[in-house]
């Protein structure tokens, strides 16, 4: 949409978002108001270079050690590094 509509029509007053929509929310609050093409591009950027490895990594036990002995089946370390990382700056 932001390719498409004029520029006006795609600012934002509220942002919210749910599971993966508050991460693109949090990470567009971090863009002014006019920037949302840099928003677009970045964002996508992000997510291109998204996969399992980025975002869970197997627990030394395996799925056993984090049903027994975590709180998730998988150790979600490398999503939390991957957000701290990107909105950091």
């Amino acid at each position: 949409m932001i390719d498409l509509l004029p520029p006006i029509e795609t600012q934002y007053d509220v942002i919210s978002g749910i599971s993966v929509g508050s991460l693109n929310g949090a990470t567009f609050s971090t863009f002014a108001k006019g920037e949302e093409k840099d928003f677009k591009e970045f964002v996508m950027d992000v997510w291109h270079s998204v996969n399992f490895s980025t975002v869970f990594k197997m627990w030394p036990g395996g799925i056993e050690e984090g049903v027994y002995n975590r709180s998730a089946f998988v150790d979600n370390t490398p999503l939390s590094d991957l957000i701290h990382s990107k909105l950091a700056g």
